[in-house]
């Protein structure tokens, strides 16, 4: 049985993840991103991003051990006008209540103040600026834009296979944020202060 020590160590590996390898600043501490769509407003033709087609998962880790985690409750929209990805939007919005993982105290410390703060910073967001084609070996495209978290504002690129096929959208994206970046230092005293995102999707067009 697990001892409330070790819990907390474990809940320590945990400090900030949320959505690169590739990682710019931004001052702001509001996104600004005009192009894109708000997330649950949908127009036609519009690809929506739910928990039932898309996953947004995470691992925090130290030197001796990791923990995945993942968040169970978002919206988001896809917006690709007549298929064209080099004009597409992409947008998506998380319930960080809905952060969740195996251990359910790990679960409550991840929200409290030590880490995500949810009861002060209840939403993460992430709103594209930019879907420009890749040539980096195993990806065909690169997802700029503006991720918002615990307060704090970046812009991100993110390396992603993307398709749309047959009205079926399918994105695969694996990239780095840094804990530092988004002012979640109280983890860093026992984790690594990069923390991998994984995003997957397979959905359809509305």
């Amino acid at each position: 049985m697990r001892t409330l020590a070790q819990v907390a160590l474990i809940a320590a590996l945990l400090g900030g993840a949320a959505c690169c390898s590739a990682l710019r600043s931004s001052p702001a501490r509001k996104p600004t991103p005009s192009a894109a769509p708000r997330p649950g407003a949908v127009a036609a033709g519009d690809i929506l991003l739910t928990p039932e087609n898309t996953k947004i998962e995470f691992v925090g880790s130290s030197e001796r051990t990791s923990q995945a985690g993942s968040f169970q409750q978002f919206t988001g929209t896809f917006h690709a006008a007549g298929g064209d990805l080099s004009s597409a939007r992409l947008s998506i919005d998380i319930d960080m209540d809905s952060t969740t993982t195996s251990i359910a105290l790990l679960t409550r410390h991840l929200k409290s103040a030590d880490f995500f703060d949810v009861k002060q910073f209840p939403r993460a967001s992430f709103a594209s600026t930019s879907i420009q084609p890749s040539t980096a070996p195993g990806t065909t495209h690169v997802i700029t834009g503006q991720l918002t978290l615990h307060g704090v504002t970046k812009t991100i690129a993110a390396p992603a296979n993307l398709t749309l096929a047959d009205g079926v959208l399918t994105l695969s994206s694996r990239f780095l944020i840094r804990q530092s970046d988004f002012g979640m230092t109280e983890a860093l005293k026992k984790t690594r202060d990069e923390v991998p995102i994984t995003v997957t999707v397979r959905a359809p067009r509305s």
